[in-house]
């Protein structure tokens, strides 16, 4: 997942327009996914995590749970040098932790969207006792790719990037992986031309992936829908095996008064999937104020019963404002005993009057007296006081502990300002009361990005 880049980031195919109804929360979200520690990169059962920093000299920190952390830059891993920094600044973009030989060490992916300096390439580094072992980090150059990248696990392994494509519109670059975690043979490239039956420059085919199992999400936010511009859609595809992708690309019924599309709704700058449902967020949706954002979440396959989370509902502020972004980044994960909620970014959200401090929440998808929906912001559950233009909640993420029913939630924030971008990490642990603060002072290149890993499930 990364935060958003500007100011202010062969298939079957159907067609279907549906309609979604608002609501706080979708009733029967299903159970939680089981315990277990992930990403555990040293096999020590603590959980560690991983982000990639968009510094002026792309790099990726592991912040191991023994209390070790390591930075390391693509010439550690075995990338190509460049005598200008400036050219390698992609290196990072993406990170995805999975355990791809599966001897029960999590290994790490990492994206390297450089255009120059030896191009863009995709990274696989295994974990072992000691840690990720960058010594022997395989690397496969392909022109064009980015972003966090996803694994699909059933019924055989294929790793999946955005990107790769030099057709009119977008496509993915995709892996599948032998029992050794390495590719089986050359990467292929799925075009969006041929996954969905048609193609446009403008529709950011890929902004955002992610996948579960046999599924996989892909948003499209700068899709248009009837005269909606910007509108958005997602690609929900189910893998075939052997490389194999079918799916459907779903968008917001236009013929549904006062719930179609909205110009401007970017339905798929962000997704999540995990447990049989799927969230996408569409940070430009109109609430009664324009871009304060929403989320639709649905299961799998039943795009049609989507219901919608926003800042109205009773359980969260029940006031909209301008300019949040509410959605703008999103997971699911575990909440309270282990029931299952949806956790979303809301950048712009003013906290004290500060505007774009930023704030994320955490939200039970089964609402009660006893779990609460919970906002995380500066001056509140994160330490300080709140930041002009902190972006608080451009990126979240979770880490699973293995100790806790519930899952730790990541908060990053780029901090913007007119001076410099100078990003924070967080971990808040349940009940999400208080947070540490994992990283400060993270000197960010001009885009303002900075990735934190997915966790393949």
């Amino acid at each position: 997942m990364r935060s958003p880049r500007w100011l202010v980031a062969a298939a079957a195919l159907s067609l279907i327009l549906t309609g979604c109804s608002p609501s706080a929360v979708p009733p029967n979200a299903g159970p939680a996914r089981s315990d277990s520690v992930a990403p555990d990169f040293d096999g020590d059962g603590t959980a560690d995590l991983v982000y990639g920093i968009g510094s002026t000299h792309g790099r990726v920190a592991v912040s191991y749970g023994s209390g070790k952390t390591v930075s390391f830059e693509r010439t550690d891993v075995g990338g190509p040098a460049s005598e200008s920094d400036d050219n390698v600044r992609g290196f990072g973009d993406g990170v995805l932790a999975a355990d791809l030989n599966a001897d029960g060490f999590s290994d790490l992916v990492v994206v390297d969207s450089t255009v120059d300096a030896g191009g863009s390439a995709v990274y696989l580094i295994f974990g072992a006792d000691d840690g990720l072992n960058l010594a022997q980090a395989h690397r496969y150059p392909v022109a064009g790719v980015g972003g966090t990248p996803a694994l699909l696990s059933a019924p055989d392994p294929l790793l999946v990037v955005a990107g790769g494509g030099d057709g009119d519109g977008g496509a993915l670059t995709t892996f599948r992986i032998g029992s050794d975690g390495l590719p089986l043979g050359a990467a292929a490239i799925l075009t969006q031309r041929s996954l969905t039956g048609e193609a446009n420059p403008g529709d950011r085919f890929g902004a955002a992936l992610a996948a579960s199992a046999d599924t996989l999400v892909v948003g499209v936010p700068g899709k248009d829908v009837g005269t909606a511009k910007d509108a958005g859609a997602v690609f929900v595809a189910t893998y075939q095996g052997q490389g194999v992708l079918s799916g459907r690309l779903e968008t917001i019924d236009p013929a549904r008064r006062g719930d179609g599309p909205r110009a401007g709704d970017r339905l798929g700058a962000s997704v999540a999937v995990a447990d049989g449902q799927v969230a996408a967020g569409m940070p430009g949706r109109t609430v009664g104020r324009p871009d304060a954002g929403a989320v639709l979440v649905f299961p799998v396959g039943s795009f049609g019963s989507a219901r919608m989370i926003d800042e109205s509902a009773t359980e969260l502020s029940g006031k909209p404002a301008s300019g949040e972004q509410f959605g703008s980044s999103v997971a699911l994960i575990r909440v309270c005993d282990g029931a299952p909620g949806v956790l979303v970014g809301a950048f712009g959200e003013a906290v004290d009057g500060v505007d774009g401090a930023g704030a994320a929440w955490v939200i039970p998808l089964t609402a009660s007296a006893d779990c609460p929906a919970k906002r995380i912001a500066e001056g509140g559950v994160l330490s300080g006081r709140p930041t002009q233009m902190g972006l608080v909640g451009a990126v979240v993420g979770w880490l699973r502990t293995g100790s806790e029913p519930a899952d730790t939630v990541i908060v990053a924030a780029p901090s913007r300002t007119e001076d410099s971008v100078a990003a924070r990490v967080f971990r808040v642990p349940p009940p999400y009361a208080d947070s540490a603060v994992v990283a400060d002072g993270l000197l960010l290149n001009e885009e303002g990005t900075i990735a934190l890993s997915s966790v393949a499930g």
